[in-house]
């Protein structure tokens, strides 16, 4: 309600289904198929690794409570530690298809630079500078 009028919560449905609709469509259907994926798969998450996950939140909350800060957010426990247990379930499903991979690290990556007016042609040859001798 805004002064004396009223905003009808179906008018609010209904535009933000218009506006955001793409997006909250997608984010079920992704917890839906990883649920499901979780079940098939036998993928599961304890109670006590959802149990730190909000005690930890609820420490870096503080001083405000848990339940404040959740009521900020439109969302109840119920909803946060569902999604504590997806985002933990979420790299327990791939960790068995993803295969170590050799590593190469590079320190420096020359690049060569030729400035307007000074070309050089492509064919040009960055000559090793001589060893000096002992």
């Amino acid at each position: 309600m805004v002064d004396d009028h009223v905003i009808p919560m179906d008018d609010v449905i209904v535009t933000c289904l218009l506006k955001n609709r793409s997006y909250v469509i997608d984010q079920m259907v992704q917890s839906y198929v990883l649920d499901r994926e979780c079940e098939k798969r036998g993928v599961t998450v304890s109670e006590s690794e959802i149990d730190k996950r909000v005690a930890d939140l609820r420490a870096s909350v503080a001083p405000a409570t848990l339940e404040e800060t959740l009521t900020m957010h439109h969302m109840t426990v119920a909803e946060l530690r569902h999604a504590f247990k997806q985002s933990i379930a979420k790299p327990l499903l791939v960790a068995d298809q993803i295969k170590p991979v050799k590593m190469v690290h590079c320190r420096k990556i020359f690049v060569r630079f030729n400035s307007i007016g000074n070309t050089v042609p492509a064919s040009a040859k960055i000559e090793p500078k001589p060893k000096r001798s002992q």
